[in-house]
């Protein structure tokens, strides 16, 4: 008994090293792609972020003064007067200054730099969920889930913060993990580190991180009623406080969390007649068009979004019901609920948000296009989580069987991939 259950484990992990290695090959496949296919600059802000960091390079700053950055005239190290409208944290930007020094400058090694960020990011992810999930098809489920986000083949080709970001993000799930399976000093520890590192990276994927262990710490407590230490909450405290001083620099600096640059002008004369409700409807139809890799998206890209809203509409639930239920306190499934649930959750506060920025924008300056789907791969990876945790649920193996199917088609025709592929047999080449 003892020897057939060792050879069913070892089996199981070769499964799911085999599923997570092509997982991660899918990935680099769309990155390679991207890097290799797309003129530079692409339309992912990727010279306004390859300004920023030769920007960095000759005037290295922690704490940026965001309103006298330019923008580069095409890839040299000549600035025009256009001021750069990125706001983010200087970190990246001082590191890839340092890579693009080495690199001599070059654009396409910069990118590959990024693909390895990105890379490095989806495996540490994959660990992060192969710990919640045991067996390897669901594991599966969970890994290719997670690579098929559109717009994160796409990012992980071209020079752009989110790379550093998903980086971040990936060990703030990490510690998010680890403190729901046992809020102890450690995990504290893992966490607190993780939200720093999201607080110095992008401002988004720290409102992310921190709304989904909100969600998730209420659901363990709900349940548990087991408190923390209150040395592992000063920790996590701490990581806030180390997390939030880019933020409150810019305000004390520039009254606000995000510097606003002019960049974003409209003349008044050109911009649209929207009150807030045709904004709201202009701003999440912008959401869909964006879904797919390449904009905007066609119907059968858009069915895909609404699937997959569906189905992570459906694991809440699903989690919810468990966590409740008889069995609530089981530490082997409720961690995985809990974290899929967390970021799934999050996304709706972070959405509200960035509704009210891109209005307050609209309002201020007559820029409309602030909606970005691709921000959202912060919350993704709960919703790869719970995509695997509804799989593993679900006993109709036929309706399994076709879901899967049906989602896994519908995200793969949206990958950057595909739609290079498509663009190919049109006889066309290069992406913008």
């Amino acid at each position: 008994m003892g020897k057939a259950a060792s050879i069913s484990d070892c089996q199981n992990a070769r499964w799911s090293g085999r599923a997570g290695i092509a997982a991660l090959s899918v990935h680099a496949v769309n990155g390679i792609v991207t890097a290799l296919t797309s003129r530079f600059p692409a339309s992912l802000d990727e010279l306004q972020h390859l300004s920023f960091i030769r920007w960095s390079e000759a005037d290295p700053r922690l704490l940026p003064r965001y309103q006298d950055l330019r923008v580069l005239e095409g890839n040299d190290h000549v600035f025009t007067s256009a001021p750069n409208y990125l706001n983010h944290p200087a970190p990246y930007y001082l590191l890839m200054g340092l890579v693009d020094r080495a690199l001599g400058g070059s654009v396409l090694g910069l990118r590959l730099v990024n693909l390895g960020l990105s890379l490095s990011a989806l495996a540490l992810l994959l660990v992060v969920g192969f710990r919640l999930l045991q067996g390897w098809r669901e594991r599966a489920v969970f890994a290719f889930a997670l690579v098929l986000f559109p717009k994160l083949g796409v990012v992980g080709g071209l020079i752009n913060n989110d790379n550093g970001a998903l980086l971040a993000v990936a060990v703030g799930c990490l510690g998010l993990v680890a403190w729901q399976r046992r809020p102890t000093f450690g995990a504290a520890l893992l966490l607190a580190i993780g939200l720093a590192l999201c607080g110095w990276t992008k401002f988004t994927v720290l409102l992310m991180i921190v709304s989904a262990a909100a969600v998730a710490e209420v659901l363990r407590y709900w349940k548990s009623r087991e408190r923390p230490e209150f040395g592992a909450i000063l920790v996590l405290g701490a990581g806030l406080l180390i997390a939030a001083i880019p933020s409150v620099a810019n305000l004390a600096t520039y009254g606000r969390v995000l510097h606003h640059t002019a960049a974003f002008y409209v003349n008044p004369i050109d911009r649209a007649p929207l009150g807030f409700g045709g904004y709201a409807q202009a701003f999440f139809l912008a959401m869909a068009q964006k879904w797919a890799a390449l904009e905007p998206s066609n119907a059968a890209q858009v069915l895909g979004l609404c699937v997959v809203i569906g189905l992570a509409g459906a694991a809440v639930m699903t989690g919810v019901r468990q966590i409740g239920g008889p069995g609530g306190n089981a530490p082997s499934s409720n961690p995985a609920w809990r974290v899929a649930i967390g970021l799934i959750l999050a996304t709706a506060p972070v959405l509200a948000m960035h509704l009210y920025f891109g209005w307050r924008t609209f309002v201020e300056d007559g820029f409309i296009e602030m909606a970005q789907v691709r921000y959202y791969y912060g919350v993704w990876p709960g919703f790869a989580l719970g995509l695997a945790l509804l799989w593993r649920s679900q006993e109709d193996t036929r309706l399994r069987l076709w879901v899967t199917t049906i989602t896994a088609v519908l995200l793969a025709t949206a990958s950057i991939s595909f739609a290079v592929l498509m663009l190919a047999v049109r006889g066309r080449g290069l992406t913008g």
